[in-house]
């Protein structure tokens, strides 16, 4: 298994990938200084070594992080945060192996994870999401569809890597916008396609949309952004 050393490494040890990746941090603190009263309960899906902490202007009273561990980057945060009682990480890769209790919070965050999960997965997040949290969603998912995607998919077959498998007609497909059109096995480690649209498409059912932000050029309309910022709110917050 890679480390998180490795992982960081490979995000922020070059120049261009690492302000790409940065992009979404200070996204992160210009939303945290717009709302109206610093978070106090935080709940993070796919906190890995908890860097978004350091961007908080006001520590909050809790924090709860969840990841996978996949690259022992939640190793790192137990280790750094063993001693602080307002903090508690979980290790899981579903969401039924969450455990809340009778936790409520006034934000949740989640930075580049959620394309991770497969739909019904997806789901059960927000239910769960739907139980715990209100307040704020802020929330960073990549762009891999249309053009950006296109530009992605090149990009590592230079490096001589492939695109989660993907067929040259699934390219076309998501190059074009029809991500429906690719499959997506459940016993998948990961999807192989993953459509940001989607995602707020499902966010509306439960969720208000306050703004749909392009990262790291915010100029730019979503479609031809790296990175897509949500910023959502429970209807009862």
């Amino acid at each position: 298994m890679a480390s998180s050393r490795d992982y960081n490494a490979r995000l922020f040890g070059v120049p261009v990938r690492r302000e790409i990746h940065l992009a979404r941090f200070r996204w992160l603190e210009r939303q945290l200084a717009a709302l109206p009263e610093p978070p106090r309960r935080v709940l993070e899906l796919g906190c890995f070594d908890c860097r978004s902490l350091a961007h908080f202007a006001v520590p909050p009273e809790r924090y709860v992080g969840v990841d996978a561990n996949w690259e022992g980057g939640l190793d790192r945060a137990r280790i750094r945060f063993a001693d602080d009682p307002c903090i508690r990480l979980i290790e899981a890769a579903r969401a039924a192996e969450v455990d809340l209790a009778d936790e409520r919070f006034d934000l949740f965050l989640s930075l580049e994870t959620l394309q991770y999960l497969h739909p019904p997965e997806l789901e059960v997040w927000l239910d769960l999401l739907g139980r715990h949290l209100r307040g704020t969603l802020l929330i960073v998912v990549p762009n891999y569809v249309g053009i950006v995607f296109l530009l992605r998919f090149l990009g590592k077959r230079l490096l001589g890597q492939r695109w989660r498998d993907c067929t040259p007609a699934e390219v076309l497909s998501i190059t074009f916008g029809r991500t429906a059109d690719v499959a997506n096995p459940p016993d998948a480690p990961i999807p192989r396609a993953f459509d940001w649209r989607d995602l707020v498409r499902r966010l509306k059912r439960r969720f208000a949309i306050e703004r749909i932000d392009s990262l790291p050029l915010s100029p730019l309309p979503p479609q031809l952004a790296f990175q897509i910022g949500i910023v959502a709110r429970t209807r009862e917050g």
